[in-house]
């Protein structure tokens, strides 16, 4: 089979839509690689991490403007948004493949952990939001996540790097979650 050939696309860009803060740079140092973002296009929300949590924004509050052009020079600072609250340094986002379950990586007691969010359950303001799952990354202290992805293919299947070198594959199921080898 012979590749496609190369054709010049003239009708693509990207266009800056909107600047927002969502935390003071002053009150929150990072230190190591980190992956603090994490965006669902099913849902149409933005997952941001925050000093004290994530900041949950809806893609069309960022989107919302008379004249968009004139407000992506505005920084906004104030804007709906939701939050989650965690206890624990948080370190990684990810979202699985069918945009249902949000990983947000912490350290808790000098180890990885990775607490786990049916993004569903951001809807019903009647709950509060808590993880539904727990996953030890580590038991040794002091190692770090370098970075986790989830399954394209498996939504309820996720790969993680630790800074130790291993890589450890997790698969969810109704009531727990396993390592694979």
């Amino acid at each position: 089979m012979e590749p496609p050939t190369p054709r010049d696309v003239t009708n693509f860009r990207f266009k800056k839509l909107r600047n927002i803060r969502v935390f003071n740079s002053d009150s929150y140092e990072l230190k190591e690689p980190l992956s603090l973002l994490a965006v669902s296009n099913r849902f149409g929300l933005v997952f941001v991490a925050v000093p004290n949590g994530i900041r949950v924004i809806r893609t069309v509050d960022i989107e919302q403007g008379d004249n968009v052009g004139a407000l992506s020079r505005i920084e906004l600072k104030e804007y709906p948004s939701s939050h989650i609250r965690l206890d624990f340094r948080l370190v990684h986002l990810g979202l699985a493949s069918d945009d249902i379950v949000l990983s947000a990586c912490v350290i808790r007691d000098n180890c990885p952990v990775a607490e786990l969010f049916d993004i569903r359950s951001l809807f019903d303001k009647d709950q509060p939001v808590e993880a539904f799952m727990s996953v030890s990354l580590s038991s040794k202290p002091e190692t770090g996540v370098a970075d986790l992805k989830w399954n394209p293919a498996a939504s309820n299947m996720f790969a993680a790097l630790m800074s130790d070198g291993s890589v450890t594959v997790y698969e969810i199921g109704r009531a727990s979650c396993r390592e694979r080898v």
